[in-house]
């Protein structure tokens, strides 16, 4: 069969191809598109300084609902890496050496054994300021009860005004003294610079929770205490 062109010449017709495609249950099957933020085919997944650092080669952690209200709010907090913890509650970009920079890495490898071996989640940097947060809390407390005490204040304005300063102050304290935080709740520290990263260890970070948990509530018994007592200061 031979078709006309506009010079009325003919020319033989050109078969029609079609590429076959892979038959499925309910017709051909296309190549699905690749989702939004998902590695391309043969391209190296890289890791993030934190979960280099961590010791760990998975991925980060995505952030789940936790047991208890504060491992949830450790978890929201900290969904990515290289974020670090400042004051127990502000999640700061962390800013480390390069990956290859073999020297930084065993220097963080060594501040990862020493917070083992101490069974603290915190580094120094931190303890250091949760120390002085606490020192500035406490004494503004002692300032606003002695005011409350001066004006005659009843116990439950005073317990309600002060309690607080007397909770925040010696819970920041004791912390940086004992190098612990409720970022054990989740798992996880902040013992290298690197930022906040999960625990390698299952076993380490179960009995760093305990210990944490432990803490809090002496730490809550003993501000109870004071708080009560303060409250109980005679006014006439």
């Amino acid at each position: 069969m031979h078709r006309s062109n506009l010079a009325g010449h003919h020319c033989p017709a050109r078969p029609l191809h079609i590429a076959a495609l892979p038959l499925g249950p309910s017709g051909p099957r296309l190549p699905s598109p690749r989702r939004p933020g998902s590695p391309r085919p043969g391209k190296r997944h890289v890791m993030s300084v934190a979960s280099a650092a961590s010791g760990d080669d998975q991925p980060f952690p995505q952030f789940r609902l936790g047991e208890n209200p504060v491992e949830t709010v450790v978890r929201w907090l900290y969904r990515k890496p290289g974020r670090r913890n400042v004051y127990g509650v502000i999640p700061v970009n962390a800013e480390v050496a390069d990956e290859d920079d073999e020297a930084a890495s065993a220097e963080r490898t060594r501040l990862r054994q020493r917070a083992a071996a101490e069974m603290v989640n915190i580094d120094w940097e931190e303890r250091g300021r949760r120390k002085l947060g606490g020192k500035i809390l406490m004494g503004a407390g002692a300032v606003l009860g002695c005011g409350l005490v001066v004006a005659r204040a009843d116990w439950l304005a005073r317990a309600a005004l002060v309690g607080p300063f007397i909770f925040l102050g010696v819970a920041l304290y004791a912390s940086g003294r004992a190098g612990l935080c409720n970022l054990a709740q989740a798992g996880f520290w902040d013992v290298d610079g690197a930022g906040v990263a999960p625990i390698e260890d299952k076993g380490l970070a179960a009995r760093m929770k305990a210990k944490v948990n432990d803490f809090n509530v002496k730490i809550a018994l003993i501000c109870a205490a004071i708080t009560a007592a303060y409250a109980a200061i005679p006014l006439s």
